[in-house]
C-alpha cells in the first residue's frame, strides 16, 4: 500500500491509519507500550482469553502464568514429548505410502501439529491423529472457521453468545469441535491421574494471590481454543509452504536432505534441537517458509493513547487504529525443526498436481492457501 500512495503512512479509513515503518513498528508493539488493542477487531469471536484482552495489564496474568509452560527451555526438555506425535504421524504416512496413496498434507500438517500441542500442553496426544486419513474436525474445518472470522466480527454478540454455549454441549459434541480434553483435564485432575500441569490445569488452579481465582468454563474453553489456533494455525500453513517450495526445486530438496542424512544417521532417532538448530540449511528452509507463510498477513490494530504519539515525523491524534503486519515469532519453532527433519529424512515426496497457484495465500486474519498440498511418498 505505501508503495502505491507515497509515504509510510496511509490512511485506509476515516478513523484508521496503515503504517508501514519498523520503527514505528517497534514503539507500537514494544513491552510496556501504551497502545492498547482494538477491542472491536481483537474481541471475537474468543471472549475470556489473554488473546481478547485489549490492554496489557489485563492480560500479564494470564500470559505470566502460560509463560513457563512455552518458554525455549520447557520445550526442549518435552522434546520426547513432542516425539510421540511426530513418530506417530510418520507412520501413519508410511502406511499411506505402502498402499501408494495420494496424500492431503495440508490435512496432515493441520492434525500433527494439534496433535504436537495437545500432547505437550494437555496431555492429550493421538487424539487429531487418531482420526482416519486425517479428518480430524477441527482441522477439515480449519479455511470454514478463519472464512467466517469476519462474520464474527461484524456480528460479535451471535457469534460469542455461539461460542459461550459450546460449553454446555454434550462431550461427543465437544470432542467433534475439537475442544474435549478440557473436561478430560478436569477428570484425570479430580483423579489425581496428571504427571504434571497442563496449561489448563494451571488455569483451574492457580497461585490466587498472583493470578486471581480459576477461570469459569466459558474462559477456559475459549483460552483452550485459542491456544489450539496458535499451536496449529501458523505451523501447518508454514510447514505446507516449505515442503512444497522444497519440492518444486530439485536442488533446494537434494540439499536438505544430503544435509539431514549426515546429521540424522538414524532416521529412527532424532539429534537433539539444539543440534537441530545448528543445521544451516534446514535453519534456511524454516526462515524461508516462516518468511512466505506470515502468521497473521491483516491488520493488527493499536489504539493511540489519550496524549497522542508522533511517529514517522507526524503527530497521530488520540484513538486512532494503527495496523501493521506483524511478522511471526513463535514458539511453534520447535515443531517445525522436529516435523521438516522427520519428514524429509524419512520419505522422498513428490508433487501430485500441486501447483504453485495452489499455493497463494489469502487474507482471512490468517492466511489460507487458495488449494491443498497433494504429494506421494517414496522411500
Amino acid at each position: 500500500m505505501s508503495t502505491v500512495y507515497t509515504g509510510p503512512i496511509v490512511r485506509t479509513e476515516p478513523n484508521e491509519l496503515h503504517i508501514r515503518d519498523i520503527k514505528a513498528y517497534s514503539t507500537v508493539f514494544k513491552v510496556g507500550s501504551r497502545f492498547e488493542k482494538d477491542a472491536r477487531f481483537y474481541g471475537f469471536p474468543f471472549d475470556g482469553s489473554h488473546f481478547t484482552m485489549a490492554t496489557l495489564k489485563q492480560a500479564r496474568p494470564r500470559r505470566d502464568l502460560l509463560q513457563p509452560r512455552l518458554s525455549k527451555g520447557a520445550i526442549d526438555n518435552a522434546q520426547h514429548v513432542m516425539e510421540k506425535s511426530v513418530w506417530r504421524f510418520i507412520d501413519l504416512l508410511d502406511r499411506h505410502r505402502s498402499h501408494d496413496e495420494i496424500i492431503d498434507l495440508s490435512l496432515a500438517y493441520r492434525c500433527v501439529t494439534s496433535d504436537v500441542l495437545l500432547g505437550y500442553a494437555f496431555h492429550s496426544p493421538f487424539e487429531a491423529l487418531d482420526y482416519p486419513r486425517f479428518n480430524y474436525p477441527p482441522a477439515v474445518h480449519m479455511d470454514a472457521a478463519l472464512m467466517t472470522s469476519f462474520l464474527a466480527k461484524n456480528f460479535h454478540l451471535l457469534f460469542t453468545l455461539a461460542w459461550n454455549l459450546a460449553s454446555c454441549l454434550p462431550r461427543p459434541w465437544l470432542k467433534y469441535l475439537g475442544i474435549s480434553f478440557i473436561f478430560d483435564i478436569q477428570d484425570r485432575k479430580q483423579d489425581d491421574q496428571l504427571l504434571y500441569p497442563t496449561m489448563l490445569d494451571m488455569l483451574m488452579d492457580p497461585d490466587q494471590e498472583k493470578f486471581g481465582p480459576p477461570l469459569p468454563m466459558s474462559d477456559l474453553v475459549s483460552e483452550a481454543a485459542v491456544l489450539l489456533s496458535a499451536g496449529n494455525t501458523a505451523p501447518s500453513l508454514t510447514l505446507t509452504l516449505g515442503t512444497f517450495y522444497a519440492l518444486n526445486n530439485r536442488h533446494v530438496l537434494e540439499t536438505l536432505q544430503d544435509e539431514l542424512s549426515h546429521a540424522i544417521p538414524d532416521k529412527r532417532k532424532l539429534p537433539p534441537l539444539d543440534t537441530l538448530r545448528r543445521l544451516p540449511y534446514l535453519t534456511g528452509i524454516i526462515k524461508e517458509s516462516l518468511r512466505f507463510s506470515l502468521g497473521a498477513p491483516g491488520k493488527l490494530p493499536r489504539i493511540t493513547p489519550d496524549e497522542g504519539a508522533f511517529l514517522c515525523g507526524r503527530r497521530i491524534p488520540p484513538k486512532v487504529r494503527l495496523v501493521r503486519i506483524l511478522l511471526p515469532r513463535s514458539l511453534a519453532y520447535a515443531e517445525l525443526y522436529l516435523l521438516f527433519a522427520a519428514f524429509f529424512a524419512n520419505f522422498r515426496p513428490v508433487l501430485r498436481g500441486t501447483r504453485e497457484e495452489d499455493m497463494e495465500v489469502r487474507d482471512y486474519f490468517a492466511p489460507v492457501c487458495n488449494g491443498r498440498l497433494k504429494v506421494s511418498l517414496g522411500v
